[in-house]
């Protein structure tokens, strides 16, 4: 059984947000880390509606990764995300 998901949006055979779409769709029970090099505006927009409660900015080190992988206190849960817009 899986717990969490640290999840890089910038993967070489599929589109990062394809895969949290997938993810949340299929297994709202995990929570999703989500990491990746790019800046705070591009993750924002990537991951806007979905419950993503942490986020790490490459490059990042191990206490930095550690101390994200501490247990939140609602999984699952970001304050007031916003709407996915409709496709």
């Amino acid at each position: 059984d899986l717990d969490l998901i640290l999840l890089d949006l910038s993967l070489p055979d599929v589109d990062g947000t394809e895969l949290l779409e997938h993810i949340h769709e299929h297994y709202p029970e995990l929570e999703i880390v989500i990491m990746s090099g790019h800046g705070q505006e591009f993750i924002a927009d990537r991951i806007a509606g979905f419950p993503i409660a942490r986020v790490l900015v490459k490059p990042f080190d191990a206490s930095q990764l550690l101390a994200c992988l501490q247990p939140s206190p609602e999984p699952n849960h970001a304050p007031n995300p916003a709407p996915r817009p409709s496709s």
